[in-house]
């Protein structure tokens, strides 16, 4: 239970209490009440960021009951693994995340992991049970989650893990990933990665999301669509937010644009380009909604291509009918046949460099 205030995610001594789910009576002496109230009467959901499994060797918790935990690989080991496996350890861990999310009303519970378990499930198994310790944790896993869906109905399990480490047809079943790839933590991430994510995520993961840098412009802002996003303005201190009116005025444009693309990136989707990081290429990306034949295009030319203009072959067209496509960023309009579109492909061009380019289409 940290005491002294940490002004953002890269400063403070907080990750020295992973594992202790006080809440710090010194910065919230309401235990976080306040905090729920405030998000209620905006009208929001709360979503609270909990890593159970991992917990920091001295913290009240180990000391009280160390048969909770793994034996460490190491007895200098800084971070201890909770075993989910064992009945009192699990029921210890259900029992602290019902409190929170009881007693604030959660919405959303974001399980986060951010340790390697394997060496120390190995390092607990005897030679002949070898795989027995991951089994059972696993296992507990699912069986939490199960447990605390079936006490609050209401609530979204938040699939983080290191962002996107612990993604498989399990978990699926129960969470979504809002963070599937920690490669958006840093503030001068490569755009061209999350472009790569959107060109892969989409077919595989329907329900997922990432994060857009704080002071982003429209190419990097695009490039981070997806059904959930994160937007980190607010996430610091030293750099509060609202200040600075002219990107607040530009986040809200960013944001509106977002909320009218958002209902395409669940519906059908299609890659126009090979995923890939590379500088001089061209990434796009076509949604598709068949209940009212519509959908959006997404393109963008990067920061060394060299290339001005591209043909795009576009799925789900019917070549008897006509497409009228909208520019997002200027508003002007091109009617589209069905069967050029299909024969020819619909055609981008793209001065900026790195520059974006979505558009809006519908038959009429």
């Amino acid at each position: 239970m940290s005491e002294k205030p940490c002004p953002d995610e890269f400063e403070g001594d907080w990750p020295e209490h992973t594992g202790d789910w006080r809440v710090n009576p010194h910065i919230h002496p309401d235990g976080l009440t306040d905090v729920a109230a405030a998000v209620y009467a905006a009208g929001k959901q709360f979503l609270l960021w909990v890593e159970p499994e991992r917990v920091r060797a001295n913290t009240p918790i180990v000391g009280e009951h160390p048969e909770y935990f793994f034996t460490p690989v190491s007895p200098g080991d800084a971070d201890r693994l909770l075993d989910l496996g064992d009945d009192a350890a699990w029921q210890y861990c259900f029992d602290t995340l019902s409190d929170l999310i009881g007693r604030l009303g959660l919405d959303w519970y974001r399980q986060d992991f951010n340790i390697d378990p394997l060496p120390i499930w190995r390092a607990n198994d005897a030679p002949e049970r070898r795989g027995i310790s991951e089994i059972k944790h696993i296992n507990g896993l699912y069986r939490l989650w199960d447990a605390l869906l079936a006490r609050f109905p209401h609530l979204t399990v938040d699939n983080c893990a290191s962002g996107g480490r612990r993604i498989d047809i399990e978990t699926l079943r129960r969470s979504v990933p809002l963070w599937r790839s920690d490669m958006q933590c840093p503030e001068n991430c490569p755009p061209e990665i999350t472009q790569a994510h959107a060109l892969t995520y989409a077919e595989w993961l329907p329900y997922s999301g990432t994060g857009a840098p704080g002071a982003a412009g429209t190419y990097e802002f695009r490039g981070c669509y997806a059904p959930a996003l994160g937007i980190r303005s607010a996430y610091a201190q030293s750099r509060p937010f609202g200040d600075d009116p002219a990107a607040l005025s530009r986040l809200r444009v960013q944001c509106e644009e977002f909320l009218r693309v958002r209902p395409y990136l669940s519906e059908d989707v299609y890659t126009l380009t090979q995923p890939g990081d590379a500088a001089d290429l061209w990434s796009a990306q076509q949604y598709y909604r068949p209940a009212d034949d519509s959908g959006i295009l997404l393109c963008f030319r990067r920061v060394s291509s060299p290339y001005e203009s591209a043909r795009f072959p576009l799925y789900g067209v019917a070549a008897q009918k006509t497409y009228l496509f909208t520019d997002a960023d200027t508003g002007e309009t091109r009617l589209c046949a069905g069967d050029t579109l299909l024969q020819k492909g619909f055609a981008v061009r793209l001065t900026e460099q790195p520059g974006s380019k979505l558009f809006f289409y519908k038959t009429i």
